[in-house]
């Protein structure tokens, strides 16, 4: 790894070893080690050489292992399975040939040749360049646990494989200060790691906690870097993150990078990574970025998988970024992304550029606040099951939306539009979820008369003869009444204007000026039932009743503009939106109180819901439950830690209110 591949060189080993103790000749040709294709048609030869070698099973105790010479390895184990306890392992000298990074030839322990080691305790610590701290080749196996590694120089990681190599870690105490030197590292051919526990903390440039050309799981570690990225996943390679907490400050550019960035998921073109789906898992994790976006992916296909992680940005990153950048052929290099979220929220805007895409599926309650694709470049199809939720931040575009739930009623368009394929759902949607949110973001697209409900913004009447109908809704009058011949809603105004008697005299019964004052089909004129009052509007003359000034309109109340046709589908228009709020809190109980029962506590708060309330459990953990009164059940003999539930709590409404649902999720920790 250098600089992130810069350098393109493709080579392969086919190894050869030497008969005597301490050397060893390694020949190298075109082919790539790992299949690899993008090599060249060359050839070059690394020599191995020990200041001490290992060729046949050994156990030792308390043992010191040095060297200062570049191009040397302190340990050098060739053959038979190996222990040693408590050792001390030294080296110095630099070497500025690549095959110290392809073959470890200046690492300071080196295991391959089919032979396995086992190191217990003990320390390693290297002082030079492109010397690496324990490294397994080809068909090298290292089981290391309990020790303390530090590097100090550029290009020299802290465990590393390549060529196949096998290496398992546990509980690892690994510090790298230079640049280009991952604590967990792999370069070409790549091979198998798995880290149990542990830290593993760097420092320079260009040096992630986990730079990835092979397989690789961390499980319950710590991981820090202080100056890079978190996680690099180069070309057809894995990272998997189980139960770990990873730190990222990524403030100093490295080579072609322009972006600060946590996980980067890429290929380089060098050869040092087969081309084909990069892939990051992460569950049970906290993942902290403190600078620059959460995930970067470029060049490459990508597959994302994250369950019940903690995300943390404390910069003003995105969440994701797939984009095209320096690496690549312009035009073709953009990211082809898969992004599955289960149990799992994010939070932040998520970025594709024209030549990228994402297929974003959400499942078991997971939750997404943010913009998504808000410039409206790449290709998104999104997948909602029905107890997912999504909370635009802005407006959002995908090319396809499933969503389990029909009605929409999983989102919160908070204001803004979603398109689907160029059409905005969220008007639609608005009307259908019936939550507070999404109605307020109706009124803000209604009609220019303001007095008119959401729903009725769909009438086909210009906006000026809607507002020239102030007592267009008729509910309240007999059904009678219409057909009185003093205020019949049927004729056009001049009809009307030919009926004085009708609007314009005191002489009325006192049903008929009620009648023709609510004429709901009427223009302002026939408004004028009670111009026996205001003898001004009539100067113009009963038969032109038509123009009567605009401020009679005005005074019509505004209750009647805001009634429907007297039909059941315009009563149930009117309606309002459940004023319901529910929130959550986390709750601890104690690991004693469930050995002999279960015990409830109450997590969920509801105010102002209009009409009976329920409650449902959407997804979560098994050990937790609701009961009908909304309170959270801990089941018998619950273990200690930290238990999640997804909650749906449902606002029936009533004959003024509509229905609206809230999911909130509940963590109770059990100590």
């Amino acid at each position: 790894m250098k600089n992130f591949k810069q350098k393109a060189l493709s080579i392969i080993l086919s190894a050869m070893l030497a008969s005597s103790v301490g050397a060893a000749t390694i020949s190298a040709s075109a082919a790539g080690p790992g299949g690899s294709s993008q090599g060249q048609n060359s050839s070059s030869s690394a020599s191995y050489s020990g200041a001490t070698e290992i060729s046949t099973s050994t156990t030792k105790s308390g043992a010191s292992y040095s060297s200062t010479t570049g191009g040397q390895n302190a340990l050098l184990v060739s053959g038979g399975t190996s222990t040693l306890t408590n050792p001390t392992v030294k080296k110095s000298g630099a070497e500025s040939s690549e095959s110290s990074d392809f073959y470890g030839t200046n690492a300071c322990v080196l295991v391959y040749n089919g032979a396995v080691l086992n190191i217990n305790g003990g320390t390693v610590t290297t002082n030079g360049s492109h010397a690496n701290g324990v490294f397994a080749y080809g068909t090298g196996t290292v089981n290391i646990s309990d020790t303390t590694i530090n590097t100090s120089a550029n290009n020299s990681g802290g465990i590393m494989v390549t060529g196949g190599g096998t290496l398992t870690a546990e509980n690892l105490t690994v510090t790298t200060q230079g640049g280009s030197s991952a604590a967990i590292r792999s370069d070409r051919g790549g091979g198998t790691m798995t880290v149990n526990g542990g830290t593993y903390t760097t420092n320079g440039q260009g040096s992630p906690s986990i730079y990835s050309t092979a397989d690789v799981t961390v499980n319950n570690a710590k991981l820090i870097s202080n100056a890079s990225e978190g996680v690099v996943v180069e070309g057809k390679n894995s990272v998997t993150l189980n139960g770990v907490t990873l730190t990222d400050t990524n403030n100093k550019l490295n080579g072609q990078s322009t972006t600060y960035k946590n996980i980067f998921l890429y290929q380089s073109m060098s050869g040092d990574a087969d081309k084909g789906t990069s892939s990051f898992t992460a569950k049970d994790s906290t993942i902290t970025t403190n600078k620059g976006d959460t995930f970067y992916i470029t060049n490459t296909d990508a597959s994302i998988s994250l369950t019940n992680n903690k995300f943390v940005n404390s910069s003003d990153g995105d969440f994701m970024r797939i984009e095209a950048a320096a690496w690549g052929t312009s035009g073709s290099n953009g990211g082809d992304v898969t992004l599955k979220l289960s149990n799992q929220d994010v939070e932040g805007n998520i970025i594709v550029d024209s030549i990228s895409s994402l297929t974003m599926n959400m499942t078991d309650g997971s939750t997404y606040k943010g913009a998504l694709n808000n410039a409206n470049k790449g290709t998104v199809k999104l997948t909602l099951s029905a107890d997912s939720t999504l909370t635009l931040t802005g407006n959002t575009y995908v090319k396809s939306l499933t969503d389990a739930d029909s009605t929409y009623s999983n989102i919160n368009f908070n204001g803004y539009k979603l398109y689907v394929n160029g059409t905005d759902i969220s008007t639609g949607a608005t009307a259908s979820t019936e939550t507070e949110e999404t109605t307020q973001a109706a009124d803000t697209q209604s009609s220019t008369n303001s007095t008119e409900p959401a729903e009725q913004s769909g009438n086909n009447q210009p906006p000026e003869q809607n507002g020239s109908q102030p007592s267009g809704n008729n509910g309240n009058q007999p059904p009678e009444m219409p057909t009185d011949s003093n205020g019949n809603p049927q004729q056009p105004p001049e009809q009307n204007g030919s009926q004085p008697s009708g609007n314009n005299n005191g002489n009325q019964p006192p049903e008929p000026p009620t009648d023709s004052n609510g004429n709901p089909q009427q223009p302002p004129a026939d408004n004028s039932g009670q111009q026996t009052t205001q003898p001004e509007t009539n100067t113009s003359g009963e038969t032109t009743a038509t123009e009567a000034p605009s401020e009679q309109v005005t005074t019509a109340p505004v209750e009647q503009t805001e009634k429907s046709a007297d039909t059941t589908e315009t009563v149930k228009k009117t309606k309002k939106a459940n004023t319901l709020k529910v929130s959550a809190k986390t709750k601890t109980v104690k690991k004693s109180k469930l050995k002999k029962s279960k015990k409830t506590v109450s997590a969920i708060t509801v105010k102002n819901a209009q009409g009976k309330v329920t409650y449902a459990k959407l997804s979560g953990s098994k050990y937790l439950s609701v009961t009908k009164k909304g309170k959270i059940e801990v089941k018998k003999g619950t273990k200690k830690g930290t238990y999640k539930i997804k909650v749906k709590v449902t606002a029936k409404g009533n004959s003024s209110y509509k229905k609206a649902s809230k999911t909130v999720t509940v963590k109770i920790k059990v100590k």
